[in-house]
């Protein structure tokens, strides 16, 4: 088994701040929605990610650490739309129940325990997750990485529909490359970190 405190060589977990993703030391910066939300704004970012890494996406390791309670989503369409999936990942184990330690996490009481990470190695786990923290309330936290070492890059997803990058180590050339190439996209706004000076592209 793959050992969570350090995946490779190359990589340790002490890359990403999981108190605060931007925080991380090699954090590049993210793109988001433009307007309204919209579910077919979720399948244009999952479109953007596949385009840009393309079969390479078969090369990642996912990295989760998410809980679930049935009770947080009301929404009759969100429900409608993505119900099938967020039982889906249920059932793969893909999230957990709450337990106090994570919760404690999430108040900021607490590290992420180590407890709580889960490793898979199949790029369409780190899509419906994401498809789901785009918008689905039943799904808490927001530890969900997609980490592809020989391109030097740990992708993320966030609510306001769209992808963050941090960088594995100083060489952030793929992680610009990644958000130059969503930035060609009108529904989608870019902002990227240049000596901890966030600007919009």
């Amino acid at each position: 088994m793959v050992k969570l405190s350090k995946l490779t060589s190359s990589f340790s977990l002490s890359d990403i701040n999981f108190s605060g993703f931007s925080q991380s030391e090699n954090w590049v910066g993210y793109f988001e929605k433009k307007g309204a939300f919209s579910y077919d704004l979720i399948d244009k970012a999952i479109n953007l990610f596949e385009g840009f890494f393309g079969a390479s996406g078969d090369e990642g390791i996912i990295l989760v650490a998410l809980s679930f309670n049935d009770e947080r989503e009301d929404d009759v369409d969100t429900i409608k739309k993505y119900g099938k999936l967020y039982e889906d990942v249920k059932d793969k184990g893909l999230v957990f129940p709450m337990n106090d330690d994570f919760e404690s996490y999430l108040y900021g009481d607490s590290c992420l325990p180590a407890s709580s990470l889960k490793l898979s190695f199949d790029a369409n786990d780190f899509k419906d997750l994401s498809r789901l923290l785009m918008c689905h309330a039943g799904v808490i936290g927001q530890v969900c990485f997609y980490i592809n070492l020989s391109k030097n890059v740990a992708i993320y997803p966030h609510d306001d529909v769209g992808f963050g990058c941090i960088a594995l180590n100083s060489d952030t050339n793929t992680s610009k490359s990644f958000l130059s190439y969503c930035s060609k996209d009108m529904d989608f706004e870019v902002f990227l970190n240049e000596d901890d000076v966030v600007q919009k592209i």
